[in-house]
């Protein structure tokens, strides 16, 4: 995001902020006002109601009486339009708040969280859902008042047509035996643009079968939609930016950067919680001599092959990363795993090198070092654990793997 754009945006929620105080001092001003004047009418009304009786010539006792049970009725009719009028302005200023902060923050799930916070404060709002495409343009959704199996059944795809404005749901009455919670009966879901597409959608949901959603809502809806597209817009492309960022560009691998901030993140974790934790570190076996020999196009295609395989043998849970920028070596963290389950990943990394050998030039083969996580370390020591095992298996033959001695039984 450039410089340009969060100034921008910096003004443009200024405005908005200066616009919610102004909202909140004219609410102020206005429930004054409606106190002072019904105040002057219920005195106006005592006065009539006083020169009636006297000109009926009522007793004492009932005048004193009448006054003041119209007095009681005027103070509670006058406490509850005012209870009334400051509920409706702390909604107002809960919703104005909401979309006031909406431009504060880069953070993508941030973002949808306060866009839902402010739906949910819509009236006859039950629930709300919010779907838009991340920086990878895949779905992320965040709901309220849905369970898992409602947002999968409910979850409304980007629209195509850039001229739909909102559209109004009814829904069937089924039996649904897995929740305790009446059906939704009805929906508003309104699309969030942004650069001139469609990037996701805000819906809102009524499980009140004889509830219709009023104009005022649709259209306070689509205000939110439209508020938020370009704060999601730019949570989006900070998204992308934070991505490329901890990237390898040669390989597609999470970085060396990404690497140490992934390693600390876990073994805190590890170190906290007594979760297993190992770690594999790789170098390419005479990778100098290929770059010598065949060129640095033919070093970078090795360096991208070894990545393809590796990535097509860690689990979904690991973090395999390029170490070093320009260097030879690669890293897997393994969560949840022992020094053992880091050892059957090497194996099966060398393997696929076997099976697919890179064109035009000697099989390729790489050494590994693996550290099981015992407890009570510094990610530095346990990298250096792992690095003192590489490098025992560079002095042993290369081609193979050496695992240090373990600590604590992992």
């Amino acid at each position: 995001m450039d410089t340009t754009t969060v100034s921008r945006a910096a003004r443009r929620a200024d405005r908005r902020e200066r616009g919610v105080m102004g909202l909140l001092v004219s609410t102020a001003e206005t429930v004054g006002i409606a106190a002072g004047v019904a105040v002057g009418v219920s005195l106006l009304t005592l006065g009539i109601v006083l020169l009636v009786l006297r000109r009926r010539r009522v007793p004492p006792e009932a005048r004193v009486y009448g006054i003041l049970r119209e007095l009681d009725l005027r103070m509670a009719q006058l406490g509850a339009d005012l209870s009334l009028e400051l509920e409706r302005t702390r909604e107002e200023s809960r919703r104005a708040r909401n979309l006031g902060e909406l431009g504060w923050t880069i953070e993508l799930e941030t973002v949808m969280q306060r866009t839902l916070d402010a739906a949910m404060q819509l009236e006859a709002v039950d629930a709300a859902l919010v779907t838009v495409a991340d920086a990878a343009d895949l779905p992320v959704t965040r709901a309220s008042g849905l369970s898992d199996e409602e947002v999968q059944q409910l979850a409304i795809e980007r629209p195509r047509s850039s001229r739909i404005q909102s559209m109004t749901i009814s829904y069937a009455d089924e039996p649904r035996p897995s929740s305790d919670l009446p059906p939704v009966s009805a929906s508003i879901a309104v699309p969030i643009e942004a650069r001139g597409r469609t990037i996701g959608v805000v819906s809102v949901f009524t499980r009140d079968a004889r509830a219709v959603f009023a104009d005022e809502t649709e259209q306070e809806l689509e205000d939110l939609a439209s508020r938020a597209g370009p704060a999601i817009e730019n949570a989006r492309r900070f998204q992308e930016a934070r991505r490329l960022a901890e990237v390898d560009a040669k390989t597609g691998l999470h970085n060396d950067r990404y690497f140490d901030t992934a390693l600390a993140r876990e073994v805190a974790g590890a170190s906290r919680y007594g979760r297993r934790l190992a770690l594999l570190i790789l170098d390419v076996d005479d990778f100098k001599q290929i770059n010598d020999r065949y060129s640095r196009v033919v070093g970078d295609n090795v360096l991208r092959h070894v990545a393809e395989r590796l990535s097509s043998v860690v689990r979904a849970d690991d973090v395999a990363c390029r170490m070093g920028g320009a260097a030879d070596e690669f890293g897997v963290i393994l969560r949840e795993a022992t020094a053992s389950d880091a050892q059957r990943l090497y194996i099966r990394l060398r393997e696929r090198l076997e099976e697919s050998p890179v064109p035009g030039v000697p099989p390729v083969t790489v050494s590994g070092g693996i550290a099981g996580y015992g407890g009570r370390e510094e990610p530095d020591e346990f990298r250096f654990r792992a690095d003192t095992a590489l490098n025992a298996a560079k002095h042993a033959g290369k081609g193979r793997v050496e695992l240090t001695p373990q600590l604590n039984g992992r």
